[in-house]
């Protein structure tokens, strides 16, 4: 489902500084522990990580923690954003930027990122040439979401399943989640999915679920 675009651009830098600089403020941050956890096994202790739309830093500073041998960068398009990460976290990398660069790594990451953007082709081509060989990208939307003016449309998985099968240079594998931790307005769960991608020529053909 492809939704109407509002009147302004809520998906633009000034807009995105203007929501991180209102969360610093309240004291509120996108904290996804469960998802974090989720994805940790497929990072190994000493990989290159690029989060693309990592925000203020929250989760590659938990990375950090986790496995201290990573390189860590974050690329965000607000410019408060990666100043209130750079200020929390020195040990990791953080830039501006709206384009996945910087290769190879081993792994990227695109949180609850690329269903704000009416291309998400465009940066899955850039994550496969900045992706090392074996390396993994790792794709998170949300699932049957409320029509929100930040999101182009609302993600299915039949229509992700689609999607993805688009994807020639892929082979995935997509893990669902159906209780997330967070909870709508209404008290429903919200929903996810996780797609973890691998080029196919380091595969040998394609394959998903």
């Amino acid at each position: 489902m492809t939704l109407t675009p509002p009147d302004f651009d809520s998906n633009s830098p000034t807009y995105w500084d203007s929501v991180y600089r209102e969360e610093v403020k309240r004291g509120v941050g996108r904290i996804y522990l469960g998802l974090y956890k989720a994805i940790l096994g497929n990072i190994k202790p000493d990989a290159k990580v690029l989060d693309f739309g990592c925000g203020i830093g929250i989760f590659l500073k938990w990375l950090k923690k986790e496995l201290p041998n990573t390189t860590l960068k974050g690329m965000d398009y607000s410019k408060f954003a990666i100043r209130v990460a750079q200020a929390d976290c020195k040990e990791n990398e953080y830039v501006v930027g709206d384009t996945i660069a910087g290769g190879p790594y081993d792994v990227i990451v695109c949180m609850h990122v690329l269903e704000h953007f009416a291309n998400p082709d465009l940066y899955i081509e850039q994550a496969f040439n900045n992706l090392a060989e074996e390396g993994i990208l790792i794709l998170i939307f949300p699932m049957y979401d409320h029509p929100w003016h930040e999101h182009i449309r609302i993600w299915t998985l039949d229509y992700l399943r689609l999607f993805m099968k688009q994807q020639k240079k892929w082979s995935f594998v997509i893990l669902y989640r159906p209780k997330t931790g967070f909870v709508h307005e209404n008290g429903e769960d919200g929903e996810e999915a996780i797609v973890f991608c691998q080029k196919v020529k380091s595969i040998g053909k394609t394959s998903s679920i």
